[in-house]
């Protein structure tokens, strides 16, 4: 009987190779969608600390003119905030949408697998009832030399 081989093989490999690169892509994005959140957190503790300054800034002596400078920081550092809120969300759209295919991509794969795998149970059936064949023909000749 002929060693198996699985016709599609070669679809198999080219699969996994997609889900490999997809996989990438994903940890990619993922690592994008980190650092951009990391940026997020900065500007928020950033805002953060200003609000705290200004608050400290009340209890002492009031100058309008530091006043003015406060909030208009803090105005660019809500804007920054702002802004840097929609980015880390386009960041987890794009790593959504990787994970989306790189699931795909393993879901292409597993079912070429097992297809692959259901091809050779059925090689390994046939191989076993040839060899049950073989052994029983075997026996019946030795047996009919015996009588």
């Amino acid at each position: 009987m002929k060693k198996f081989r699985f016709s599609l093989d070669r679809v198999l490999r080219v699969r996994k190779i997609q889900e490999s690169l997809r996989l990438s892509e994903q940890r990619r994005a993922e690592r994008a969608l980190a650092a951009q959140q990391q940026k997020l957190e900065l500007f928020a503790n950033e805002k953060e600390a200003q609000c705290l300054s200004m608050d400290a800034a009340i209890q002492t002596e009031f100058r309008i003119v530091d006043r003015q400078i406060d909030w208009k920081y803090l105005q660019r550092i809500d804007r920054i905030v702002g802004y840097q809120t929609g980015v880390v969300n386009e960041y987890l759209r794009h790593e959504s949408e990787a994970r989306r295919r790189f699931i795909e991509a393993r879901k292409r794969s597993m079912s070429l697998e097992k297809l692959g795998e259901k091809k050779r149970d059925a090689w390994r059936s046939e191989l076993i009832e040839l060899e049950q064949k073989i052994a029983d023909e075997q026996s019946r000749k030795r047996s009919g030399h015996s009588q």
